[in-house]
């Protein structure tokens, strides 16, 4: 067992990213370059990832003894299955979920669904303490050769690790791969009025496409402001590390939804968040089925639970002004671009949107 430490005093070395050499491939949207030809070339996205005993290598290096894994809950429907899992270090709690598919027409299929929901579980729960969050600030997956018959990625062990070690090195100049971990205030007052209605910077913010019509100068869809679960992590994390938890969760089924409520635990101060998420989601008159829905929905109740708390609550106010959209893509061609002219309106009225002096801190974040 290791001598007494605090989670601050091994927050550094948690954030620490893995080596190249310690990270494996996923092969995603898998595709013939050619539609018509499908005997052709064939490309995929390739996403990085780690071994969840990678993960547990590093707590029991740095922490054995001083950590734990909750007993896991596990809910089981008709075509997948969902593991909630704890995982409390130096006596901080943080509670991940993992979503697998059983059976049915999605687009991940898993033999081994519980190993896989539980090391998702894992593997999200340890992201919140900043142990592989670096995985998610790596910028949008390359594409490689894909190899069909053998359902892997066609490149050698030594150009998917140099690929590895480009993106690392490509986020490190970008200063998006580490904000350090620090507790910077004594209390949630000081939290709150100095760093939680700090507005984020214009690379973070992304946006959602809704009402989408067309025009005689192209689709256009009005734009609905959002900043991604791993950026409000890494705000909590750079100024309240070891002092919030994420505590509660609650998963239910209510029709075609799932439902999803927890508590984010701030300096012993609790804010609760809500989401919710189809299965089954209509597009262009097609039922396509969501293999993330409960993910998801996890992801809005804590989104939700920040703006409780007053962190990106300043988004909902935002103006949702229209701009030109690609509907094929369901996306936005200039969305900094949009977050400049949204955050421009919304300065403009105090009464919607009051951002702070910018503090130096964050500058780094800046996409």
């Amino acid at each position: 067992m290791h001598e007494s430490f605090t989670l601050l005093s091994i927050g550094d070395a948690l954030h620490e990213p893995f080596a190249s050499s310690e990270l494996v491939f996923f092969p995603k949207d898998a595709h013939a370059e050619v539609k018509a030809d499908p005997k052709g070339p064939w490309t995929a996205k390739v996403l990085p990832y780690a071994n969840v005993w990678r993960y547990l290598q590093r707590l029991n290096t740095l922490a054995f003894g001083g950590w734990q894994l909750g007993e896991p809950q596990i809910i089981t429907l008709s075509d997948r299955l969902i593991v909630l899992i704890s995982v409390t270090v130096a006596g901080v709690t943080i509670w991940g979920v993992g979503e697998e598919m059983l059976a049915g027409t999605a687009t991940r299929v898993d033999e081994n669904a519980f190993r896989g929901a539980w090391a998702q579980a894992t593997k999200r729960a340890c992201a919140y303490f900043g142990l592989g969050l670096f995985l998610y600030f790596l910028g949008k997956p390359r594409s490689m050769a894909y190899d069909p018959k053998e359902r892997r990625i066609a490149a050698s062990d030594e150009d998917l690790s140099a690929m590895a070690e480009e993106m690392l090195s490509r986020a490190r100049g970008m200063n998006q791969l580490v904000v350090p971990p620090a507790c910077l205030v004594a209390d949630l007052a000081g939290l709150h009025d100095r760093y939680l209605v700090e507005p984020f910077p214009v690379g973070q913010v992304h946006f959602l496409g809704f009402d989408a019509r067309e025009t005689e100068s192209g689709s256009v869809a009005t734009a609905a402001p959002f900043v991604r679960v791993w950026d409000l992590v890494r705000r909590l994390n750079a100024t309240a590390y070891e002092c919030w938890q994420v505590l509660a969760p609650r998963v239910t089924v209510a029709d075609n939804k799932a439902l999803v409520t927890l508590t984010l635990d701030l300096f012993g101060t609790s804010f609760v968040g809500t989401g919710e998420a189809f299965f089954i989601k209509t597009f262009k008159g097609e039922d396509v089925v969501n293999d993330h829905a409960v993910e998801d929905a996890w992801a809005e109740a804590m989104k939700g639970a920040c703006n409780t708390a007053d962190l990106g609550l300043y988004l909902r106010f935002l103006p949702q002004l229209q701009f030109p959209y690609r509907t094929k893509w369901r996306s936005f061609d200039d969305e900094p671009g949009i977050a400049t002219v949204s955050l421009t309106s919304g300065i403009q009225n105090a009464s919607t949107c009051c951002p702070t002096k910018r503090s130096p801190r964050f500058s780094a974040e800046a996409a």
